[in-house]
């Protein structure tokens, strides 16, 4: 049975690929190191198929990493990091078959944190 998608995503993005490590589901924890990112599914999307079973479901989800940094040049360098990143993941992963891009937000700094929004549609078959 195939995975999930959002740890397959913060799994690929901690590899070693930007110039952060610390890739975290939801929320981070309270102590954090700079820079990182959370991932959140921001909508699932709908499964696509040509069999009556559903078998081998292409499924459409748009996924968000907000990147966080000490400076907004950090923040934004991340962001950058994880785009080149997150549409080079189809020819790594075999699960996935196309990663778009869908929008890019600053929001802003808040207690000396500078934070980056980056959405992305995932073409996969994962479940």
């Amino acid at each position: 049975m195939p995975g999930l998608i959002e740890p397959e995503m913060r799994n690929y993005l901690a590899s070693g690929h930007t110039s952060a490590t610390n890739f975290y589901l939801r929320i981070a924890p309270g102590k954090v190191v700079f820079p990182y990112g959370t991932i959140i599914k921001v909508s699932p999307g709908k499964g696509y198929t040509h069999s009556d079973n559903g078998a081998n479901s292409l499924f459409q989800t748009r996924m968000q990493c907000s990147c966080f940094g000490t400076t907004y040049q950090q923040a934004k360098l991340l962001a950058s990091e994880v785009i080149e990143d997150m549409e080079a993941w189809a020819g790594v992963e075999t699960d996935v078959d196309a990663v778009f891009l869908e929008g890019e937000v600053d929001l802003g700094e808040d207690l000396d944190i500078s934070h980056v929004a980056v959405d992305f549609i995932v073409f996969h078959r994962f479940n």
